[in-house]
């Protein structure tokens, strides 16, 4: 599975359209499945990254709460973005995720996801996220994500292939 977030992580309250790009291996071919959701980030930086998204139908399972596979997602995309504000933009993937669903969310309630690094080495960092019902102010999801960093070569090979630099901050 490939999870992508695309945001402008301008100074303050940022509004963006972002797509959580979702791939499934199947028969030697890749079926892309693409939802676009709306997130506000806020208070971006090296300590802690949060947003808030609001529920969606899409989101939702046949109870009309919030689906644990999508909450996974929303949870491994928005660490990235504080992955890349602690290590500049360095490329890493997700090696281990542990998500515990504690409570729900339902259609139309609003979420807010907070990130924060815990142990950054040369080589990975672990982030803690928590994810709450703005509505009932109880706590949806925990989890901790684990990334390890490419290394140069490898950085070179997706920076070439995505044509991408990822040491650019512009």
């Amino acid at each position: 599975m490939v999870v992508a977030i695309r945001a402008d992580l301008a100074q303050g309250p940022t509004t963006c359209k972002s797509q959580v790009l979702v791939t499934f291996p199947i028969v030697g071919i890749f079926n892309l499945m693409s939802l676009a959701i709306e997130i506000k980030l806020f208070n971006v930086g090296e300590a802690r990254a949060c947003a808030q998204f609001t529920v969606e139908q899409q989101m939702c399972n046949v109870a009309n709460t919030l689906h644990g596979g999508y909450m996974a997602s929303v949870i491994d995309a928005l660490t990235v973005v504080q992955l890349l504000a602690v290590r500049d933009g360095k490329l890493a993937w997700t090696t281990n995720l542990n998500v515990h669903f504690l409570n729900v969310a339902s259609l139309g309630e609003q979420v807010t996801v907070e990130t924060t690094p815990i142990r950054i080495t040369s080589r990975s960092i672990l982030v803690k996220a928590s994810a709450s019902n703005d509505t009932t102010g109880l706590v949806v999801a925990k989890a901790l994500n684990t990334f390890m960093f490419g290394q140069e070569n490898i950085q070179k090979v997706a920076e070439n292939w995505l044509k991408l630099d990822f040491s650019r901050n512009d």
